[in-house]
């Protein structure tokens, strides 16, 4: 759409093992919570995907085409964020059943409180975490935003919201923030002190409609 775009892998993946305990938790659980399409790409590579006997669960539409691109079609999937996969685990699971959310070290908690209210076990099989990575060319980058001006930051995620305030401090102060859900614009608020605008849908569409409100405000 004529944008002048630039990618900043703050962070990058790092698998962790989970051993056997955690392959036959994956794979025997009445539920399987996947959160994120970093996860789904992990489940592939810790248990073959006809061994999953339990319900699978996702959590948007980001994780779930994942999935399905691996052969796997979710049972449910939820919108958006961890409050609507709370609601969505509270309405779903049943007493004594066990969920397995096999995840990043780091998540939210709301899901498994739901699950533990609603009467079911509770267990997170940590499968990956990020970690903080440098970006080449950054000090161009820099430069060129510092020249140029810099229309709006996205944030796809807490922890890179985190990542950036490490890495580079603070957004430039014109620019507009904008968060991939509102978990992230929460951790924007909670480091900088700034409201930054939630997209509509955690997805390509929601961003589009993010940046284009954006610029018919200015």
């Amino acid at each position: 759409m004529g944008a002048d775009c630039y990618g900043l892998p703050l962070l990058e993946l790092e698998k962790l093992e989970v051993g056997d305990s955690g392959r036959n938790a994956i794979a025997f659980a009445d539920w399987l919570v996947i959160t994120s399409p970093r996860g789904a790409l992990r489940i592939t590579d810790l248990v073959d995907a006809r061994h999953i006997s339990g319900k699978i669960v996702a959590i948007g539409e980001g994780t779930s085409s994942a999935l399905k691109r691996l052969g796997i079609v979710p049972d449910l999937t939820a919108e958006g964020d961890s409050k609507n996969l709370a609601r969505l685990l509270s309405n779903a699971v049943s007493p004594g059943e066990s969920v397995v959310f096999a995840r990043n070290i780091k998540g939210a908690a709301a899901p498994l409180e739901a699950v533990v209210t609603k009467g079911a076990t509770a267990s997170v099989i940590p499968t990956y975490h990020m970690i903080a990575r440098s970006v080449p060319g950054i000090e161009v980058m820099l430069k060129q935003w510092e020249m140029c001006g810099v229309d709006a930051v996205v944030f796809g995620s807490s922890a890179m919201a985190d990542a950036y305030a490490s890495e580079l401090g603070e957004p430039p102060e014109a620019s507009a923030l904008v968060a991939w859900g509102a978990e992230c614009g929460a951790a924007i608020k909670r480091i900088w002190g700034r409201e930054a605008e939630i997209m509509p849908s955690p997805d390509m569409d929601g961003l589009v409609s993010s940046l284009l409100k954006i610029r018919d405000s200015d």
